[in-house]
């Protein structure tokens, strides 16, 4: 089934989702499935013999064998801040996974920029990532410093290839009255995004913000039971380590807010991930991009096999059902170029 057929749906969807798995951010150079925790094990020995895992990790020369260390790393990770922090900062100061660089931005492609931008511009009323990076978040960021520097005005980007796409202000902000007492002239602009990882986050739902479903949470995050939204702390840029006094609430600390590698979310931030099928329910398309559907991520598979419109887009079939999809051949590349007309 060619790509050609998937854009008409969306042109006359009026609510549409897209879920992005690992997949779409492999050029980057970002590991995928078990090779990320083997790379942290390779450069970590020390600490894999403190906590009783470097033989786990050392004879992982099997699919099997990776998943035993995979699950005795994770098991450890749970009761131990040193671990915890280690895997953290590691991850933190892997390139790749911090996504978006001005100064190298030619030589990094343009597929997450292009999937906000569709996000942002409404073709996707819900964006939806089970990935670790930051990747979709660092260009967020970009889209809305370039905002920032012309108030009220439309966002112009440049996409690699030099295609212009111009954003509308009042896609990228609502307007607050800075309190009840102010004039209209005196307004605090408000992206109208925010991200939805643990159930502290769903309450901050709005109609008119667009939420970024980051259901598998980030190592860049620190959060105390009580923050929420974007505006958690970062490990790195915010000086703080798990274990710290949150600076908010400080009767509270700090710790990670990842959910791993075959731990289900309903094992984990239960609510966030019926509030998503609660979502996903009411769409009239699904399209899938980046994601096997196998292993710990069958029960997000199951779910969407059930929707009656759902459109995968990987290089192979993987875990899916064909009979319950509608499967295309491709890349996150390949529906990169797909949107691109449509923003």
């Amino acid at each position: 089934m060619p790509l050609e057929e998937l854009i008409p749906q969306l042109e006359f969807a009026q609510n549409a989702a897209l879920l992005l798995g690992a997949g779409i951010s492999y050029d980057w150079g970002i590991p995928i499935g078990y090779r990320l925790p083997m790379n942290f094990g390779k450069h970590n020995p020390k600490l894999l013999h403190k906590h009783h895992l470097y033989d786990l990790w050392e004879t992982a020369n099997t699919r099997a064998a990776e998943e035993r260390y995979t699950k005795a790393l994770v098991n450890a990770f749970r009761s131990s801040e040193v671990l915890q922090s280690a895997l953290l900062q590691w991850m933190n100061k892997q390139p790749a996974m911090l996504g978006y660089n001005p100064e190298i931005k030619s030589k990094q492609p343009d597929d997450h920029l292009i999937f906000d931008i569709a996000w942002l511009k409404g073709i996707f009323n819900h964006l939806i990532t089970t990935n670790w990076d930051f990747i979709l978040e660092s260009y967020l960021y970009y889209i809305y410093w370039e905002a920032y520097a012309n108030p009220f005005m439309p966002t112009h980007l440049q996409l690699n290839n030099g295609v212009e796409i111009e954003i509308d202000y009042a896609l990228l902000f609502f307007n607050d009255l800075l309190n009840e007492t102010e004039t209209e002239d005196e307004l605090m602009s408000t992206p109208r995004w925010d991200i939805i990882a643990r159930d502290v986050d769903l309450p901050r739902q709005k109609a008119e913000l667009h939420p970024l479903w980051k259901i598998h949470g980030s190592p860049f995050f620190l959060a105390c039971p009580l923050c929420s939204g974007v505006n958690r702390w970062k490990l790195e840029i915010d000086k703080l380590d798990i274990g710290d006094p949150c600076p908010s609430h400080p009767d509270h600390t700090l710790g990670p807010e990842i959910v791993f590698w075959d731990e289900q979310i309903d094992h984990a931030p239960r609510q966030v991930w019926e509030a998503l099928q609660a979502e996903l329910s009411k769409t009239d398309i699904v399209v899938v991009c980046g994601f096997s559907g196998s292993g710990g991520d069958e029960y997000i598979r199951s779910v969407l096999e059930s929707h009656p419109n759902t459109w995968l887009v990987n290089p192979d079939i993987g875990a899916w059902n064909p009979k319950s999809i509608n499967y295309i051949k491709g890349t996150g590349t390949d529906l990169a170029k797909a949107l691109s007309p449509l923003l």
